[in-house]
């Protein structure tokens, strides 16, 4: 099996990932933190807006996506709000909870084939929300090595025998 997912348990920090928002300059924020292992803090502080991490992933043969998790929306009387993994434009994992303590989570992800944008997400209507992810991870077989052998029709000039 090979991971398709580049730097999922964030020892390089944010390489290979991919943030933004729709917030306000100061009013969101994706972020490592080092207490071992370390993980990645996607974080928005205003109302009405979405902040995000994200990157490209070859999800072909790959069933499901794994990923421990912990999120809250800010206060809890502030929804309806939530904490999104997407595949494209497609919701495959959503939590409209607080999950208090990092638990492993898993989203059905058999049905994408080729590349697609993975996105973590958070939105809240009206005061924040946070979502805390590590040991991302997307596992599939090694993708097959296509051989073209000189047919034994062919000599190796390409010429009929």
């Amino acid at each position: 099996m090979e991971e398709r997912i580049k730097n999922g348990d964030f020892i390089d920090d944010l390489t290979s990932w991919n943030t933004g928002s729709g917030c306000g300059e100061f009013n969101w924020q994706v972020s490592i933190h080092d207490l071992p292992p370390p993980y990645c803090a996607i974080s928005s502080f205003s109302n009405d807006c979405i902040t995000y991490l994200s990157q490209s992933v070859y999800l072909t043969g790959v069933d499901v996506l794994t990923f421990d998790a912990r999120g809250w929306l800010w206060p809890i009387d502030c929804g309806p709000g939530w904490l999104r993994v997407y595949i494209g434009d497609t919701v495959v994992w959503e939590s409209l909870i607080n999950i208090a303590a990092f638990a492993p989570q898993f989203a059905d992800v058999s049905l994408f084939t080729g590349i697609h944008t993975l996105k973590f997400s958070v939105y809240s209507p009206i005061c924040g929300a946070r979502m805390d992810v590590k040991a991302i991870s997307a596992q599939g077989p090694s993708p097959a090595i296509i051989l073209n052998p000189v047919s034994s029709r062919w000599n190796c000039a390409g010429a009929p025998p």
